[in-house]
């Protein structure tokens, strides 16, 4: 079983490390530009929540 274990970990390893990982973006609305530069709207608290 640790043989088992050993090669999923390392087949793992080597398929995931060829994934680039993607920045997750959104669009800039009219409420984010109200809330200055470094921070956003979010709209569940209805209030500007910092990066």
């Amino acid at each position: 079983m640790n043989v088992f274990h050993s090669f999923l970990i390392v087949f793992l390893g080597l398929a995931l490390s060829s994934v680039g990982a993607q920045i997750a973006t959104r669009q800039e609305t009219t409420e984010d530009k109200a809330c200055g530069p470094t921070r956003y709207y979010n709209y569940a608290r209805h209030t500007c929540l910092p990066y």
